[in-house]
Parts: C-alpha cells; sequence; structure tokens
C-alpha cells in the first residue's frame, strides 16, 4: 500500500526550492507566505482569490504564529 502523507520534510524542501527562486525578484511577500494562505483557503473551501484575500485579513494574526507577513496579508 502506498503512503500518501506528505511529511514535514517534504513541505520544508517544498519551500527551499521556492525560496531561490523568491531571492531572483522583489517582493512585498514571501512565497511561502502567499502559499500558506493559498493552502489553508482551500482547504477551508475558499475558491475564489478575492475569498482568499478576505480570508488571509481577517485571520492574518494567526498566519503571524507561522510566518512574518510584514506587509500584511498580501
Amino acid at each position: 500500500m502506498l503512503n500518501n502523507k506528505i511529511s514535514k520534510d517534504d513541505v520544508y524542501e517544498l519551500f527551499t526550492q521556492a525560496k531561490n527562486q523568491e531571492e531572483k525578484r522583489r517582493s512585498y511577500h514571501s512565497v511561502k507566505e502567499i502559499v500558506l494562505i493559498a493552502l489553508v483557503a482551500n482547504i477551508c473551501g475558499i475558491d475564489s482569490w478575492e475569498g482568499i484575500e478576505l480570508f488571509a485579513r481577517e485571520r492574518i494574526d494567526w498566519f503571524r504564529i507561522h510566518f512574518p507577513y510584514c506587509s500584511g496579508a498580501p
């Protein structure tokens, strides 16, 4: 039987690869910050970019537990 679970190491590897791409351009939000919001919002059933933005703004304090979001919600 296949194990389809994603480990912490898999997620860390994904973010490490994303960081390399992020360093090539200037942005106000890291790829990690954006991916976390999009992933959590999608899991919670949000299915539009406007919904994801509202979701992030309403829960920015919770997201800041994980990443700084110095520029606020993306």
